[in-house]
């Protein structure tokens, strides 16, 4: 499987607040942030997820998910750390070879 396209430095990425941020083809990081082999592998859950998702629906439905727990927690880091895709991505980021044993659509155990 072909990896995404990794950017450092990325100011977009400081403008939303975040340390990466994964979008299509590409990983992006925020100016200073300390790229950990933990960060990368993140932000590659998240391109993974939206592989299967064929990019569009993982957003539409990131978005949708988020709105709803947004309104259930109203608090954003809550929402956002329970967001299914971002659970997924939390709960295996320090599992080395998670990548190479995932299954399609993990994410859904986390719903």
């Amino acid at each position: 499987m072909k990896l995404p396209v990794i950017k450092e430095n990325c100011g977009f990425v400081n403008r939303i607040g975040y340390a990466g941020f994964s979008f299509g083809i590409w990983i992006m990081f925020a100016k200073g942030t300390n790229v950990t082999p933990r960060l990368i592998r993140h932000e590659t859950i998240h391109y993974r997820q939206q592989l299967e998702m064929l990019f569009i629906f993982q957003w539409i439905f990131y978005g949708i998910e988020y709105l709803v727990k947004i309104i259930k927690y109203r608090n954003h880091d809550t929402a956002y750390r329970n967001l299914s895709f971002e659970r997924e991505a939390y709960a295996n980021e320090l599992i080395e070879d998670y990548l190479k044993s995932r299954k399609r659509f993990e994410w859904v155990k986390h719903l």
